[in-house]
Formats: structure tokens, C-alpha cells, sequence
């Protein structure tokens, strides 16, 4: 692809200062993380994996082992893996990094917003509103986390824009090289992603309804018509079937459920699961797609075209209409997977994008005094600036908020060096604790098990991984030689894990490395335990502070209140005026220490550990045990404390989270200290 004119560059040049204000210079050099970890790894893995061992293009394999009855690791994804396959090519001339996979995808992505400038300069002839619409659609959170990731679902995008660039320009300049172009990036776009599919049906789709609406008899040579306008989408939908159904045959050969090549009707799922993915998608996802102001500007846009609709480009309004109606079958019939999954949009965002082309073909065409307005220009570049801001602020969140659970496992990152040096060569099969999913496996570079569950896409019984004794006894038997287990706490608070943890390998930072497959006993975890009950139920203050039995100090007396208790006279009121009570500190922390804390609460109230020091640690999470009739619910959770608050001091606290009024009483915590020795 060979930039030439002038504008083009700098639209170039300014797509490149909005990736490095988005961050993307370092997000290029970090390891799968933050939303969807488990499906960036994967990636990563089947990448891998043909690079370590050579692996045929057909035979695809991460390093999970779940196929074979949870022996083996064939298993094929339903998009080609053409991308992972290259990248490991070249991988044999730089050595295996991540970076490259991440790398890859961001220049297809980018190539595609390209072109999508392009698409826009073809529409409106002019450099503003072409490079303006384009960082527009740039500005979903959504598009800019995939952008610069392993997912495959922001190249098939690309891709479709690229042949939308070429169909329009097709319809503009008759060419039936640009109609050869549409339908080979549609089917690349197919092959990135199958919901990609989309944009090769449209165009089938509006090919025959022009037909119709024209009632047109192709009187002229036939087989030239048939060589140029039906054989080559016909080629291209039967090149993509062909990779699905292999993928299928592919996992049903190998018992694998581990990727998905089925699909999860809406009409298959009870009405109250349904209302809960409606919820979840509109509390959690919505604001991921796109910001308010963008959904404000696309309603309007639809609303515009609807009304005038005779003045649109027939054939961007047939491609909207054929979009939206293949978007209704493809949310239908993916229900259940829009719960959790945010990028299963990305390639239905072609949608918006041929909404915002159409009005500006509208805009342009009819309207065009107001689309050269000054005011109109004003208003588009304080909007990009509000959703360039918002977009960078969501991205922040996935890398440093909640979504991101990399800093828990972000020494697997480092640890292959020292598994070298102890004996432990890449591929070498371990199982892998706490980790539910199959990242821990890719960081280490090991093969093997995990907690994973495998749901048999809830089509069958659940097979769960090493969730007791006869799961890792099973593992064993498979063929594990090490088990690693990341944190002393995970070790102390899962006690089937002990007869399996008798010859210590090896220690990396937290992670305990375990060696399986001998008799030698070098390792014995032991404890006594000191168990420390306190109860604070409300009803004793000394000034400040509420005391208990054990004469234990908590903070915010003046949180007590007799409106309401669960017990006795009195109980903890809280609201947006008072947001914390019951503060009481637990000092000099020892390896083995935990907590049992448990609690009666009316609204919503939540009991907290935080460490002293700020960042460190935080647990908000909570179990309902239990509910009487006028509403009062016993809360509980148990906390073991991780190696990085030893010696240091945590806090144990009350917090308001809800709506109105709420109250706690009889907070109960029980301390236990177990005195190791190994």
C-alpha cells in the first residue's frame, strides 16, 4: 500500500499521534492481560505452539490440555488461524515475543482505518470529514483496547472496510476489478472472523435486490456475467465453510469444547438468564462500546437517513438495511455469548460506520452549505476531543482497574528463565493453581491443567479440573510433573493440595514449584492454629470508638444508632452522609495468617480488608449465607492473607454501598494465626 498524496500522509501522521495519546507505543510490549485474558493467551498459544513444535497449519494446539479426555492440546479456533501461523514463521527469524502477534494485528487494524478514510474521502471529497468521521469511529473504547491486542476480530474488521472501500467505489467507477477486490477482503474478513461474514452477504444481498428492484435480464453474455458477478462471493463463502467445518470436524475428532463452533440461541435461555444479560450488558458493556454522545449522534444519524431517505446513496442504504438485518439473526442467535464477551461486537461496527457515511452522502449532496459550515467543523472537533479523552480514560481502566487481573499472576510473566535452571523445559506438563483459566499454562510456557471447568458449551455435564484430590490425582495420571502453585495462602487454604506437595522443586518469588512425579519428601506443611474470636455488635461506645468483649477498638461510634438492630438495642447506621464505620486494624501479619468475618447487614453495606498502605490490597467480595423475613442478610467472607502483607498492617471495615439508609450489626471476626513449619 503506497500513501501518494499529501493529505493521506498527514491523516497518517495524525492516526499514529492519536495511537501514542491512546498509549499504544506500550500497551505494544505487554503480555495478554485485562479483559478477555484468556482468549488473548490463547492466541498467543496456538502461535506458540506451531512455532515450538512444528505443527502443520491444520493442526492447531494450545498449551491446555483438554482435548482427548484432557490429554492432549488439539484444538482449532473457528477463525483460520492463517495470522498465528505467520506469525510463528516469523517467529523462527526473531525468536517467540508476543509483541510481534499484538504488532500484526495493530497494522491490519490500522491499515483498515486507512482505508476507512479513504471510504469517507470517497463519499464527502474532502480531507476534514474524511479523517474526522474516521477518528470518530476510532474513539469506541472497544475498538481502541482490540486494536493494538491478539484478537483477530479488529483485523476481520478491517478487512470489511477495505472491501466496503472497494464495493463503493466499484458502484462509483464500474470496474469489475474493484468488485473482485470487495469480495476477496470480504472473504479475508470471513476468514479473521466468521461474524465478519456480514459484510460478503451484504453485498450478495444488495447484488440481487438491485436486480429485482430493477428487473433487469442479463441479455448479455451470461457466462462472463457468471464469471464476473457469481462464482467469485460463491468461491469465497465456500473457502471460509470449508475452514468452519474443518474446525468442527477438527474438535469433534479430538473431543474438544474448548473453543466454540456452535452457537448460543436466545431462545434456548430462561427468561430470567435473559433479563440478566440485558442488565449486564447495559450496566457493563454499553458504556465500553461507545460514549453517550456518540449513541446521541448515531440515533440522529439514523433518524436523518430514515427521514430522507430518497436522497440517500441507494446503495449504502440497502447495505444498512441487509447489515441490520443479518445483525438481528447474529444477536439472536449469539445471545447468551454478548454476556460476557464485548468483542463479539467489533465486526458489527460496520453498522455504524455505513450509518455515518450515508448521512454524510446526504449532508454533502443536499445539504452542503451546512456541511462546509464552520459551526458544524467546531462542533465535530470538540466532540472527537471529548471521545478521544473518553476512550483513553476506558483504556486506563482495563489496564489499571478492576477488569485487569495481571498483577496477580504478573511474576508467571518472568519465570520461564528459572524454570530452565531448575530443570523444567518448555512443554513440560504441570497443573497450575489458582488459575482459572489457561493463562498461567501460555506465561510459563508449560502444558497442562488449571482449574479450568469445561461447561461442554452446557450441552452436557461439566468436567471440572483439579478442584479436589481425585482431580489432581487424575492430572497426575495424565501425565503431570510439576505443580505450581502461586501464593503460600492458595497452599494453606486448599488442603487437598498438601499430599500432593511433599518435594519442593523450587521457589520463584511466590510461586511454589512442586515436583510430582517422585517419592522423595523434602517439604511437609504443618501448623497450629490460634483462632481469635472478636464481636462488635453495636451496643458498647467509649467516645469515639465502639469496644468489644476482648476490648478491641473500632472507630465511628458515632455511627450507632436504635432505629433498627438485628440484636439487642442497638446497630450501625450508614448513608451518603456516613460512608465508613467499625475501623479496627490488624497489626504485623505472619505467613499463614487469615480471617473469618461474617456479618448482619439491611441494605447494602459491604465489610472491607484493605492494607495500610494505599494500592496494596483490597477485598470488598462477599457471600449471602443467609436471609430472615424483614430482610436482614448475613454476609460472610474468608480472607488469607497473601505473602505481600507480611509485616504489615491491614484494616477491616465497614462500607455503605447502597441507596438510602442501611445498617450492620454483630460484625464477627475471627482471627486465626497458624504458626508454620516446613
Amino acid at each position: 500500500m503506497i500513501i501518494k498524496n499529501l493529505q493521506s500522509r498527514l491523516f497518517v501522521i495524525i492516526l499514529f499521534l492519536v495511537c501514542w495519546f491512546y498509549g499504544y507505543q506500550d500497551i505494544l510490549f505487554k503480555p495478554p492481560q485485562s479483559a478477555h485474558k484468556w482468549r488473548q493467551a490463547d492466541c498467543a498459544s496456538i502461535t506458540l505452539n506451531y512455532y515450538q513444535y512444528g505443527l502443520n497449519f491444520f493442526e492447531p494446539q494450545v498449551h491446555n490440555l483438554t482435548s482427548n479426555g484432557g490429554k492432549t492440546g488439539q484444538c482449532a479456533t473457528s477463525e483460520l488461524p492463517i495470522l498465528y501461523f505467520f506469525t510463528s514463521q516469523l517467529y523462527h527469524l526473531t525468536g517467540p515475543n508476543d509483541s510481534i502477534l499484538r504488532f500484526l494485528n495493530t497494522l491490519l487494524f490500522l491499515v483498515g482505518l486507512f482505508y476507512l478514510y479513504r471510504l469517507f474521502e470517497l463519499i464527502t471529497l474532502e480531507f476534514f470529514w474524511a479523517a474526522s468521521l474516521t477518528l470518530l469511529i476510532f474513539s469506541s473504547p472497544v475498538l481502541v483496547f482490540y486494536g493494538n491486542n491478539f484478537l483477530s476480530d479488529t483485523p476481520a474488521l478491517a478487512m470489511s472496510i477495505v472491501a466496503w472501500f472497494y464495493f463503493l467505489r466499484y458502484h462509483l467507477q464500474n470496474n469489475q476489478r474493484d468488485w473482485h477486490k470487495a469480495i476477496f477482503f470480504a472473504m479475508l474478513a470471513g476468514f479473521f472472523k466468521v461474524s465478519a461474514l456480514l459484510t460478503l452477504f451484504a453485498f450478495i444481498g444488495i447484488l440481487i435486490i438491485k436486480q429485482l428492484r430493477e428487473n433487469r435480464k442479463v441479455v448479455l453474455d451470461y457466462k462472463k456475467y457468471q464469471k464476473a458477478f457469481i462464482i467469485p462471493p460463491i468461491i469465497a463463502i465456500g473457502l471460509v465453510m470449508f475452514w468452519i467445518f474443518y474446525a468442527a470436524y477438527y474438535n469433534k475428532k479430538y473431543d474438544c469444547t474448548y473453543f466454540s463452533t456452535t452457537i448460543f440461541p436466545i431462545w434456548d435461555l430462561k427468561p430470567e438468564l435473559i433479563s440478566y444479560i440485558f442488565n449486564n450488558i447495559n450496566k457493563l458493556w454499553v458504556p465500553e462500546y461507545f460514549s453517550t454522545s456518540i449513541y446521541l449522534l448515531l440515533g440522529i444519524c439514523l433518524l436523518f437517513c430514515t427521514w430522507f431517505y430518497r436522497k440517500g446513496w441507494n446503495i449504502l442504504l440497502l447495505g444498512l438495511a441487509v447489515l441490520l438485518a443479518q445483525a438481528i439473526v447474529f444477536v439472536l442467535l449469539q445471545f447468551w455469548t454478548f454476556n460476557d464477551h464485548d468483542y463479539y461486537t467489533i465486526n458489527l461496527y460496520i453498522i455504524p460506520i455505513i450509518i455515518l457515511a450515508n448521512t454524510a452522502y446526504i449532508l454533502k449532496n443536499k445539504f452542503n452549505k451546512f456541511f462546509a459550515s464552520w459551526v458544524l467543523k467546531a462542533t465535530m472537533v470538540i466532540l472527537l476531543l471529548f471521545n478521544w479523552w473518553y476512550a483513553k480514560e476506558k483504556l486506563n481502566n482495563r489496564y489499571t482497574g478492576w477488569m485487569n487481573e495481571y498483577p496477580a499472576h504478573e511474576n508467571l510473566d518472568g519465570i520461564q528463565p528459572y524454570l530452565k535452571s531448575i530443570g523444567i523445559s518448555p512443554g513440560d506438563t504441570a497443573i497450575s493453581i489458582p488459575d482459572f483459566s489457561h493463562v498461567s499454562l501460555y506465561l510459563t510456557n508449560l502444558r497442562g491443567w488449571t482449574l479450568y471447568s469445561d461447561a461442554r458449551f452446557n450441552r452436557g455435564e461439566k468436567i471440572y479440573y483439579n478442584n479436589d484430590s481425585a482431580g489432581i490425582a487424575a492430572s497426575v495420571e495424565k501425565g503431570a510433573k510439576y505443580l505450581l502453585i502461586n501464593g503460600l495462602d492458595e497452599l494453606i487454604k486448599r488442603q487437598y493440595l498438601h499430599s500432593f506437595t511433599h518435594y519442593l522443586l523450587g521457589k520463584y518469588e511466590t510461586v511454589l514449584i512442586f515436583k510430582l512425579d517422585t517419592n522423595v519428601q523434602n517439604f511437609n506443611v504443618k501448623s497450629v492454629t490460634d483462632t481469635t474470636f472478636y464481636l462488635n455488635n453495636a451496643e458498647i461506645t467509649d467516645g469515639d470508638y465502639f469496644i468489644d468483649a476482648l476490648a478491641r477498638k473500632y472507630e465511628f461510634a458515632n455511627t450507632q444508632t436504635d432505629e433498627k438492630s438485628f440484636t439487642g438495642k442497638y446497630s450501625v447506621k450508614l448513608n451518603k452522609d456516613q460512608l465508613y464505620s467499625m475501623t479496627t486494624a490488624f497489626e504485623n501479619l505472619e505467613l499463614g495468617d487469615s480471617f473469618k468475618i461474617s456479618g448482619w447487614r439491611l441494605g447494602n453495606v459491604a465489610i472491607v480488608l484493605a492494607s495500610e498502605e494505599e494500592g496494596l490490597y483490597y477485598n470488598n467480595q462477599m457471600t449471602i449465607e443467609n436471609r430472615n423475613a424483614k430482610g436482614w442478610e448475613m454476609v460472610t467472607k474468608e480472607v488469607y492473607i497473601p505473602e505481600n502483607l507480611i509485616g504489615k498492617t491491614i484494616k477491616i471495615y465497614l462500607v455503605y454501598d447502597g441507596t438510602g439508609d442501611c445498617f450492620f450489626d454483630d460484625l464477627s471476626i475471627q482471627y486465626i494465626k497458624r504458626k508454620l513449619n516446613f
